[in-house]
């Protein structure tokens, strides 16, 4: 996948994944640049991905196919994307919870996040998570809402 920038359609340079992932990162999580942002979610640089999978302005659809990357990073990033959080159906939450110890804490991180009717029941799933640190921060969290 190439991108280039361009000046006034003149002066262009080839951009690199680094410099592309920053570019992303700096760019407001705006509805205007929701098209650029949905046709990087398939570029191959993982660093790429992650930038994308953290804005809130793309399609749930897209959400969602960020949630199955290959990359464990990609997949945290879409872990503490409040759209994703409150977009998501219970198994697809379940599925990030299940794919790694790291994915599900980070939800249970971004608990906070979630609108209150998912909340009792990502709470419940993460309770009964095999590790420890991610059942107590979310018992933590459940003692003190």
């Amino acid at each position: 996948m190439k991108i280039t920038l361009s000046v006034d359609s003149k002066e262009s340079i080839e951009i690199g994944h680094s410099d592309l992932a920053s570019i992303v990162r700096v760019l407001d999580d705006e509805p205007r640049y929701s098209g650029f942002f949905s046709a990087l979610v398939s570029h191959p640089a993982s660093q790429v991905r992650c930038a994308v999978a953290f804005k809130s302005c793309l399609p749930i659809e897209l959400l969602k196919k960020l949630a199955h990357d290959e990359s464990i990073e990609v997949v945290r990033e879409v872990a503490s994307n409040e759209t994703a959080l409150n977009l998501f159906d219970k198994s697809q939450i379940q599925a990030m919870i299940d794919r790694d110890v790291s994915v599900a804490s980070d939800l249970a991180d971004n608990l906070f996040m979630v609108c209150e009717e998912k909340l009792d029941g990502l709470i419940h799933s993460l309770l009964k998570h095999p590790d420890p640190r991610v059942a107590e921060t979310a018992a933590d969290f459940d003692a003190n809402r």
